[in-house]
């Protein structure tokens, strides 16, 4: 191997992927003439694999996390009977179609106002912008 693609191999070690070159050089150089870069790109390599590998994982973590989270909050069951009172209107809300807040205020749809569908008609909480804890 020439002096000088020797140097330049252990100079940038970091950018340089040990496998092409592997497969670039001739079969007759000996690898004990390149082992410091191979150590040295090895290493960088398989430090970059495992900052990956964690990165990757923290982000599925944190996927998970979200995932959870909305299934919390779409999972909430509520009971609706005939007993039932709408707080806007004071009406028996009975088997009406109805809309629910994340407060646990439920109204009747005819209640519910489409312009701020984020805004509880009887607290006037926008959970929009700031959403239940």
């Amino acid at each position: 191997m020439p002096e000088r693609a020797l140097q330049l191999l252990n100079k940038y070690p970091h950018e340089l992927n040990p496998v092409n070159v592997l497969s670039l050089v001739s079969d007759e150089v000996p690898i004990a003439t390149a082992m410091h870069f191979l150590k040295a790109s090895i290493r960088m390599h398989l430090q970059q694999s495992r900052e990956l590998t964690i990165v990757n994982n923290l982000e599925r973590v944190q996927h998970l996390h979200v995932n959870l989270r909305k299934m919390q909050y779409t999972t909430r069951s509520v009971r609706v009977t005939r007993d039932s009172i709408c707080p806007v209107c004071r009406q028996p809300i009975g088997d009406k179609v109805f809309a629910y807040y994340p407060n646990g205020v439920v109204v009747h749809f005819k209640c519910f106002n489409p312009n701020e569908p984020h805004k509880c008609p009887v607290t006037e909480r926008n959970f929009k912008s700031n959403p239940m804890p």
